[in-house]
């Protein structure tokens, strides 16, 4: 349930801009940062969960609180003059507003606790250039430790170093990482989101935003880059994952999966979980299709004995169906049913 909590929490992200400027907006170079005096050297405080933020306030009223940086991004609230508010990234797109040249401000609002994104034209001294992330290297692997990378970055005439551990599909020549406040060497000048780096040409390409301020296993692209699965939580069993189409950002899927979701193409393999607390005719990871199957699998195929006999006082034991989810045509393919020890 926990997990469940925390997919539904990702969903909610917001930002925000002024809504006057709306049909104004130009879009200029993506590559373009912003001139003028930095901040990065003032106002620095240090969260308990790590990463250095900067901590301003708003500086017009009814300004708009986005879900990602740009004047198409949903408005879910609406943030007002002298609005306390923390500035955790920043976006490398460059927008001009109201005759204003600047980049839009990854942002925690203390007022809700909501989290999103402002154009800085609307933030006191939110003139901040973007610092661009780079790798160095990536180290040999050590055994019993996970693959490290090497990146850093330019800020104040000083080069920072930053530790990433990055994913890899064994189909793909590249890998993901997410990188945002979680990362102790994160800035507020960095750029946050999910990234992909391929060690042939050391190319490292932000491909979204999406994929920040989750404790997350990992992200997945598909190869063409047209969607982003990431995986939520850190249970052994069945764990989350969710899917969004990177294009406009947009939530196509969220679900489970045990072990390893088989990327191929569109397809990933997601699971449902048939136990007591999770069947109910109100839960949404449920239709009647699935729930009628894993009814008759269960009736048809009883757990094995050896395996109720080895989960006696250790291990919960719990029916989960196996399906085919093509994330380009929603469609979902039955493909059997499974036993798993659970905790």
């Amino acid at each position: 349930m926990k997990k469940i909590i925390f997919l539904c929490l990702i969903i909610a992200l917001a930002g925000c801009s002024k809504k006057a400027s709306q049909t104004d907006s130009v879009m200029v170079n993506e590559e373009q940062t912003n001139s003028g005096d930095d901040i990065l050297s003032s106002n620095e405080e240090k969260l308990e969960y790590g990463g250095t933020v900067y901590y301003t306030i708003i500086n017009d009223d009814n300004v708009n609180f986005r879900a990602h940086p740009s004047v198409k991004g949903q408005v879910l609230s609406r943030v007002d003059k002298n609005e306390k508010i923390i500035i955790k990234g920043t976006s490398k797109e460059i927008d001009t507003i109201d005759g204003y040249t600047g980049n839009w401000l990854n942002i925690a609002w203390n007022k809700w606790g909501n989290e999103g994104w402002v154009f800085s034209k609307y933030v006191e001294h939110g003139r901040i250039t973007t610092t661009e992330l780079k790798i160095i290297e990536m180290p040999p692997e050590e055994k019993g430790y996970a693959q490290k990378l090497i990146g850093s970055y330019q800020i104040n005439g000083m080069e920072k170093m930053v530790n990433l551990y990055p994913h890899k599909e064994e189909s793909q020549d590249f890998y993901t990482f997410i990188y945002d406040k979680a990362n102790e060497s994160f800035h507020y000048s960095n750029i946050p989101g999910s990234y992909a780096w391929s060690p042939k040409t050391n190319e490292l390409k932000h491909i979204t935003y999406i994929g920040t301020d989750m404790e997350s296993a990992w992200v997945i692209f598909t190869d063409d880059f047209k969607y982003v699965i990431e995986d939520f939580g850190t249970s052994t069993g069945t764990r989350v994952l969710g899917v969004w189409r990177v294009e406009d950002s947009e939530w196509i899927y969220s679900g489970m999966y045990y072990r390893d979701i088989n990327l191929k193409g569109y397809t990933i393999n997601v699971v449902y979980l048939y136990a007591d607390w999770n069947i109910s005719s109100n839960n949404r990871w449920w239709d009647r299709e699935i729930l009628d199957y894993a009814k008759e699998y269960k009736e048809n195929n009883p757990a094995p004995d050896d395996m109720v006999e080895y989960a006696k006082g250790k291990f919960g034991l719990e029916l989960i169906i196996l399906c085919e989810f093509n994330m380009d045509t929603g469609i979902r393919k039955i493909m059997g049913g499974q036993y798993i020890y659970t905790q």
